[in-house]
């Protein structure tokens, strides 16, 4: 019986110490592979890459050195142009000083929630590369409405898409849910380890478009204007989204399978990068949230001609009420939308502009502290104002600034304002449609002379109206 026990003893040590000896080997051979790979690499980046850039109409050699911070006298010398006037337009053009980044340089908007170590990944180029390109030295230069140097091999980028690691899932477990080879992960997303992406983190996957999450947020108009109209999509239904852009909120609204904000900063806010914060809950149950500075660029407004009105007009005291009462309407949000396509333009043509949105205004003398909130139209044809959009009447009345004055709500928070009429013809509850007789032009309250001041607010703050005879939102 001892004999047999020293034999089986005998017998596990050998099969372990076999085992063993294939684990030693196993791991001779990773390491090898591991030592071998980087100089394979090495030998093959021996020759020098450079990317190309693809000539665009109204490019000149000074434009191109330009933007991307290099001599012209080194583009004309590596392409061996012979005249420098002479640019075909989509030839291509190697861009010296950026070595080991084949592909074509393109100029791609930095996207919402993307930071530089995804951005690199998708791209397939290392993050030191990425800094150089765009010429920036901190994470922090990446921001909304930017627009980053990149290098898009097309090719390469084919069937990638960017995926969330969910709360207490593996990337091994993702793998198996969506289809794909857990070990390319760690190539794509330039990591020695898998488990180095962890949960709550988006990193690159060979998946389709329509599992990648990089195109779930649609911001729409970017860079932010002053007191121009912009737009987030988010499609998923029953998301609960909040964001806020600054001290702003942002309210949505459901619309079909999406969730929709819409939105515009105010018109004397000054350009800068301001932060933005968006959450919302994924298809899956998880809370994404997403903290990014944005960028605020100039509306670029001009100054209007000073203007001579009632004094009593320009008294805060006295006009407090009506701002007041005003502010308190345009507050309310109507979770459905009313309105559908274009807004109409609310006059008949020809149409005369007498002043545009946004110009800074100064009034008996004073400083160009104010702007004019609204489009103002003359009268070049009739007196005849029409509903742009379809809407419910939540207001019709005097007031001291406005004089006789229709407020529409057109649904999701948007209104619009038909200020100094001489004459309403709705009534407060009324059903307007686009191209509804609602009023007729006037000079009364704060007015120079005869005129309709269109008005349109998105969340509480006036944008331009004109951008939404041109333009759908959401």
């Amino acid at each position: 019986m001892k004999r047999i026990i020293i034999i089986l003893r005998n017998l596990i040590l050998e099969i372990v110490l076999e085992l063993n000896l294939h684990k030693l080997l196993f791991t001779v051979l990773l390491a090898t592979a591991f030592i071998i790979v980087p100089n394979s690499v090495k030998a093959q980046s021996e020759t020098p890459q450079y990317p190309v850039y693809i000539v665009q109409s109204g490019d000149t050699l000074n434009l191109i050195s330009l933007k991307f911070n290099v001599s012209a006298e080194d583009i004309i010398a590596v392409n061996n142009i012979s005249d420098p006037n002479l640019l075909q337009v989509n030839s291509q053009l190697v861009i010296p000083g950026i070595e080991g980044a084949a592909g074509i340089l393109s100029f791609e908007p930095i996207k919402l929630g993307e930071t530089p170590i995804q951005i690199a990944r998708f791209y397939g180029i290392s993050l030191s590369t990425l800094f150089k390109l765009n010429r920036i030295t901190t994470p922090s230069e990446f921001f909304l409405g930017a627009n980053a140097i990149l290098v898009n091999n097309i090719q390469e980028n084919k069937g990638k898409g960017m995926l969330l690691l969910r709360d207490s899932e593996s990337v091994f477990e993702s793998a198996v849910i969506n289809d794909f080879n857990p070990w390319e992960i760690v190539q794509e997303n330039q990591i020695s380890y898998i488990w180095e992406i962890i949960p709550g983190e988006n990193f690159v996957a060979p998946v389709s478009e329509e599992k990648s999450i990089s195109g779930s947020v649609i911001f729409d108009k970017l860079p932010l204007t002053q007191g121009k109209t912009s737009s987030i999509i988010i499609h998923q239904k029953n998301a609960n989204a909040h964001a806020s852009l600054d001290n702003m909120e942002i309210n949505f609204f459901e619309l079909g399978d999406s969730s929709v904000a819409i939105f515009g900063p105010h018109a004397l806010k000054d350009p800068g990068l301001y932060p933005f914060h968006l959450e919302y809950s994924a298809t899956s149950g998880e809370k994404i949230v997403v903290d990014q500075l944005i960028s605020l660029q100039s509306g670029f407004y001009p100054n209007d001609p000073e203007l001579s009105v009632d004094p009593e007009t320009l008294d805060g005291t006295l006009t407090q009420n009506e701002e007041t009462e005003i502010k308190e309407i345009i507050s309310q949000k109507t979770d459905e939308k009313y309105w559908n396509g274009l807004f109409k333009i609310p006059v008949d043509e020809p149409v005369c502009i007498k002043s545009w949105f946004g110009n800074r205004r100064s009034y008996n003398g004073g400083p160009y502290d104010r702007f004019h909130t609204g489009v103002d139209f003359g009268v070049c044809a009739n007196l005849n104002i029409y509903a742009p959009a379809d809407g419910v009447v939540v207001f019709t009345g005097p007031l001291t600034v406005r004089g006789n004055a229709t407020i529409i709500d057109h649904g999701f928070g948007i209104y619009s304002g038909f200020w100094h009429q001489s004459k309403v013809l709705v009534q407060v509850g009324s059903k307007v449609s686009a191209g509804e007789l609602i009023g007729e032009i006037g000079s009364t309250g704060r007015s120079t002379g005869p005129h309709l001041h269109w008005e349109l607010i998105a969340s509480g703050i006036q944008v331009d109206p004109l951008d939404w005879l041109d333009i759908e939102f959401p």
